[in-house]
């Protein structure tokens, strides 16, 4: 569906030399990310929905996906590629591509490939960030009976453009604070590799120096138990909460894969720790303060050993 675009822009008066049109004149056609499951291990980066984070994306966290090269060249990703979620409660969310390892994109994700003779990729990302395009994704959204986007409805978005060499000035101003955030994200990823280093080598050799010895599950200190997880803690799955249910608050509510919205209410006293039950299985969170659990999550419900509880506080 096309929206007039005088009346999306209504509310502000352009410049004299910026124009007025519609996506698909500065676009290909929107294209459809790859059906597979991701895997732990492999050569090739599958990007997903809930990889992206804030208009960042910490590779290091991404998993693979098996394809074969017809499917990775189709689907691969390149500099200046726009990715759309457009289903979830993330829908519209847009992340741009720079200098990313051997990767492909996830179906539940939509690219955009720039004709960057007319439009500078990064002026078009920096765009999709603003009240004009956000308040069309939402008349779309509200209008689709799965609360989502498709290619039609972003090829149809209205856009508003400066001449080219504007676009690329404006694009580097923007870049520049963008960097900067995409350097923290990057200290944060190297500090992560350090921090899980040393939690495998605490946790294979302790912190006394003594011997080790042979288990079930690797190597531990020879003074250390194994002991089945059941006897640490008891585990609760999470309560169903809709995003429309969602009351504006600060608790944040914790789904598989970490927060994925805040709520006025919490229904687990911290400390408390997660585990994905679906979706991003197995993926563990701590929290600090008291949070809502999703269904889509467990959570520690009790702790049988005050010791392991001490590990977290």
């Amino acid at each position: 569906m096309n929206y007039n675009l005088d009346a999306v822009i209504n509310e502000l008066e352009l410049p004299n030399n910026w124009v007025k049109g519609i996506l698909s004149n500065y676009c290909k056609k929107p294209q459809y990310g790859y059906t597979e499951s991701a895997v732990e291990k492999g050569e090739i980066k599958f990007l997903r929905i809930s990889d992206i984070d804030r208009l960042i994306v910490n590779w290091f966290n991404v998993p693979y996906c098996k394809c074969n090269q017809a499917t990775y060249e189709k689907y691969k990703l390149e500099n200046g590629d726009i990715l759309f979620a457009r289903i979830g409660a993330t829908t519209g969310k847009s992340y741009i591509v720079f200098d990313p390892p051997k990767s492909i994109f996830a179906s539940y994700l939509i690219r955009i490939k720039t004709d960057q003779e007319k439009l500078n990729p990064k002026f078009l990302f920096y765009y999709f960030q603003t009240y004009l395009y956000w308040k069309q994704i939402n008349q779309n959204k509200a209008n689709n009976l799965k609360g989502g986007v498709n290619g039609t409805i972003l090829s149809g978005l209205s856009i508003v453009l400066p001449p080219l060499p504007e676009q690329h000035k404006i694009a580097v101003i923007l870049s520049t604070v963008q960097k900067a955030i995409e350097t923290q994200a990057k200290l944060i990823e190297r500090t992560t590799e350090l921090k899980k280093a040393m939690m495998h080598k605490l946790f294979t050799e302790g912190t006394r120096g003594e011997k080790q010895k042979m288990t079930e599950i690797g190597l531990l200190p020879e003074s250390w138990e194994v002991v089945e997880f059941e006897k640490l803690v008891i585990l609760q799955r999470g309560k169903d909460l809709t995003k429309d249910n969602f009351i504006n608050g600060n608790i944040p509510v914790s789904g598989s894969n970490g927060i994925i919205g805040y709520h006025n209410v919490a229904n687990v006293k911290a400390p408390g720790i997660t585990v994905g039950r679906s979706g991003s299985v197995g993926k563990v969170v701590f929290y600090s303060h008291d949070f809502w659990a999703h269904n889509t999550c467990l959570y520690v419900k009790e702790w049988l050993i005050l010791g392991f509880r001490v590990l977290f506080d």
